[in-house]
């Protein structure tokens, strides 16, 4: 197996590819992202008061839903490297963010 993408080893490939591990990046990945965005756009505000701003202007929902696309990029390297499992868990956190939003948006 010559090709660039796969994993040298199969026993790092078996422990690679879990949903868990996909699901947690994918949880993850865009809190990070938020956090990133926080400290260099608004590092004078405590965190407790860059949330209370995106709620006020309601810009927490678009936030989220802008920081989630970081999913697809994780779900790509998954895939290419075919580890079917892990993307399965990234798309699997891509729904559970895609729910929270659309159930915030319905009940606001």
């Amino acid at each position: 197996m010559n090709d660039k993408w796969a994993l040298s080893s199969e026993s790092l490939r078996r422990k690679m590819d879990k949903i868990g591990l996909g699901l947690t990046l994918g949880l993850i990945a865009p809190l990070i992202l938020l956090v990133v965005y926080w400290q260099i756009n608004y590092s004078y505000m405590d965190m407790g008061g860059f949330i209370n701003f995106l709620v006020q202007g309601q810009l927490h929902t678009k936030l989220i839903s802008l920081f989630v696309v970081i999913n697809l990029a994780i779900f790509f390297v998954f895939i290419w490297r075919d580890l079917n499992l892990s993307a399965r868990g990234v798309l699997y956190a891509t729904f559970i963010y895609t729910f929270i939003v659309g159930g915030y948006k319905l009940l606001a």
